[in-house]
């Protein structure tokens, strides 16, 4: 007979295996969050009104650093959103649903 205490209690590496996955989706939605509000303050004309809103342009730039390298990268596109920053946004907020697109194997 097979107990049933065995069948509801996960192991101990799929218990490490969740803790990481929520470990790492709270992370990139601390970072997604962190580029979007640097492209809303940024388009809105906002970031130097504030120590909140400059807090934030300086704590987020190494986001966008890489692709303010590339060229076009610094082009404003609005206000003072440059096309780095508009891009980073949109790529990390379309990195979970590319996530949750792929099929699981079990």
């Amino acid at each position: 007979m097979i107990s049933t205490n065995r069948l509801r209690r996960p192991n101990a590496q799929m218990l490490h295996s969740q803790v990481a996955l929520e470990l790492a989706v709270t992370c990139l939605a601390v970072v997604a969050a962190a580029a979007l509000l640097r492209a809303l303050v940024l388009g809105a004309g906002i970031a130097g009104q504030s120590w909140s809103a400059s807090f934030l342009i300086v704590g987020s730039q190494p986001l966008v650093l890489p692709l303010q390298l590339l060229p076009g990268g610094t082009r404003e596109v609005v206000g003072r959103a440059t096309l780095a920053d508009l891009t980073t946004a949109v790529l990390l907020l379309i990195l979970p649903m590319f996530i949750l697109s792929q099929p699981t194997r079990r």
